[in-house]
């Protein structure tokens, strides 16, 4: 038996903003868990449209 397995690649464009954080609960648990951070980049997406 022959199995063709297809991979499909599926884009999105995304819109949103970006800022960086330093100090807080959530940097705090990333910096426990990798202690080599500077700061943490939080992404908020606005609107994402799929592309195929």
């Amino acid at each position: 038996m022959l199995w063709v397995i297809k991979i499909i690649r599926v884009q999105f464009f995304k819109d949103g903003t970006a800022s960086y954080f330093e100090s807080g609960e959530e940097y705090d648990m990333m910096k426990s868990r990798f202690s080599f951070l500077t700061r943490v980049l939080d992404i908020t997406v606005d609107k994402a449209k799929q592309m195929l």
